[in-house]
């Protein structure tokens, strides 16, 4: 059944004599990690079954890798989707990722993608982002903040001129809501 490509059939037989572990490579073989995790379940000793749980998991990451599917590795808990986003410079759907995560994920990444931008100069754009996730006041933004303030001030141009005070009001803002 393997030779010709009946993974699934293969692993329900293996499944159903016992041998759990080409069971789970027959799951694997077809992408359907969740049966193989149910059938690994059945494994003993339990260290046995903790690696064929981790190789099962390796397996369908490397796979969601491979297809470009970061969302779903986000999705089942592991960030280091979000980390291989930032580090293909995907800063719109890391940060879009990060801010389903909650505050704490998306205020890293908001610094990433800060330090990132600014040190490419582009101050406005970083600006925007960070009007659009809400201008985080917390203490280690503040260095972005003074930053972007005293380029675009340097360039004395209304359309940046513009973002800043967007920008800075957003922060004011979420400041008083803080001490409230």
């Amino acid at each position: 059944l393997l030779k010709i490509g009946k993974f699934d059939s293969a692993a329900e037989i293996y499944e159903a004599v016992g041998y759990y572990e080409k069971a789970i490579e027959a799951y694997m073989s077809c992408q359907k990690y969740e049966r193989a995790v149910e059938c690994a379940r059945n494994v003993r000793p339990h260290e046995l079954q903790q690696v064929l749980m981790s190789k099962i998991q390796e397996q369908q990451k490397s796979q969601l890798i491979q297809g470009g599917k970061f969302s779903k590795i986000v999705e089942s808990g592991d960030m280091s989707g979000l980390e291989m986003l930032s580090q293909r410079g995907q800063w719109e759907e890391c940060l879009q990722l990060a801010e389903k995560q909650g505050g704490e994920v998306l205020n890293t990444y908001l610094m990433k993608f800060s330090k990132t931008y600014l040190q490419q100069g582009q101050f406005k754009e970083t600006a925007r982002v960070l009007v659009r996730y809400g201008c985080p006041a917390i203490q280690q933004m503040l260095p972005v903040y003074k930053t972007i303030s005293v380029e675009v001030l340097a360039m004395d141009n209304n359309v940046e001129l513009e973002v800043l005070r967007e920008m800075l009001s957003k922060l004011i803002e979420n400041l008083e809501t803080q001490v409230d």
